[in-house]
């Protein structure tokens, strides 16, 4: 039985005590949050058997195995780093900080631990993302050509300021789902020399990016286009066109249903065909069957799985590299392109 502490008592910390409660080699242990009603209701309301109103509390728990961080992203690598250093295994939510100076500080604390550590990626461990690559592998649309992403969501009066705006918040999704794709359908070189472009939107108060887009050219001529907001809402699009067909999702990529959901396939000549994907369970129920197998591997430092500490850094330097972009654009009123350090 695995014993699971969570630090933070937001939305997203009781989404993952649902997921946790109903894993049945799992345990919500212990609970920490800076306010104590918020803490004594989260514990009451999920059935925690420990609640602490400081975080390091809950880190030298010897009663618990596993931290799940829930805090901001700028936050992520002060108690990652704690966490690993207390010999805890942690699982982290995205994204994985907020600049590249604190994604080094996770990733040495990772290097440099025995315990297990993943980024919260949690749509990649649902069957619905996992039949898109299947489906890809099978060449079913050939050659991509073409993957055009939206993710829409008008969080911005509720997302913490320091927290790195849309493109931390929302546009980790799309930009991890072309990582995985490329690496996977091309090598895991395709992307290092990437041209990048994009413009974007800034809240005039804080500063922060909250309309986002990123254009992105691959050297085996494939393209993506990536469009996040923080300010309204529209429906999850997921796009890949290839030079046989084309493959689009009907339901949310990166927010799959608990039982039903569906992507559509469409040849040259215009049929098309809709493939359903069955789960048991939400994206989040399945991140937590992989992290505890992760944790169960007795080498865990071999064919680990998607995605690694590496992958989180690339990832990191994509997205610090789309915010660079736009602040230059900003200052300067210039549009800039650059190569991609590595996707």
């Amino acid at each position: 039985m695995k014993r699971w502490g969570i630090l933070g008592t937001s939305f997203i910390s009781g989404t993952m005590a649902e997921a946790i409660n109903n894993n049945p080699d799992s345990i919500l242990q212990a609970i920490a949050g800076r306010r104590v009603c918020a803490v004594a209701d989260f514990a009451k309301q999920y059935n925690v058997n420990t609640s602490y109103s400081d975080y390091e509390q809950l880190i030298t728990d010897k009663t618990v195995d596993i931290i799940y961080i829930a805090l901001p992203n700028h936050l992520h690598h002060k108690y990652v780093q704690k966490a690993l250093s207390a010999n805890k295994h942690v699982l982290c939510e995205k994204s994985l900080s907020v600049d590249m100076s604190k994604t080094e500080i996770i990733a040495n604390a990772v290097k440099n631990s025995t315990q297990c550590f993943m980024e919260g990626l949690m749509y990649i461990s649902h069957p619905l993302f996992k039949t898109l690559i299947e489906l890809l592998k099978s060449n079913i649309v050939g050659k991509i050509k073409k993957i055009s992403a939206n993710y829409c969501v008008d969080i911005a009066q509720f997302v913490n300021q320091d927290g790195g705006g849309v493109i931390y918040n929302l546009g980790c999704y799309p930009i991890s789902s072309v990582h995985y794709i490329m690496q996977t359908i091309y090598g895991p070189n395709v992307a290092d020399s990437a041209q990048l472009s994009a413009s974007g939107k800034l809240d005039s108060n804080n500063r922060n990016i909250v309309d986002a887009t990123l254009n992105m050219h691959f050297s085996n001529q494939v393209s993506a286009t990536i469009y996040s907001s923080e300010i309204l809402d529209d429906k999850p699009q997921f796009i890949i066109e290839g030079d046989k067909g084309t493959i689009s999702l009907v339901s949310n990529l990166w927010l799959p249903n608990n039982c039903t959901n569906q992507l559509k396939v469409i040849d040259l000549e215009g049929n098309s065909k809709i493939i359903t994907v069955d789960s048991s369970g939400d994206a989040f129920f399945y991140q937590i069957e992989k992290f505890i197998k992760l944790i169960d591997q007795s080498s865990k430092k071999q064919n680990l799985p998607y995605p690694t500490i590496d992958d989180s850094k690339n990832i990191m330097k994509t997205l610090t590299t789309w915010q660079d972009l736009i602040m230059g654009i900003q200052l300067h009123s210039t549009s800039k392109t650059t190569n991609n350090p590595k996707l």
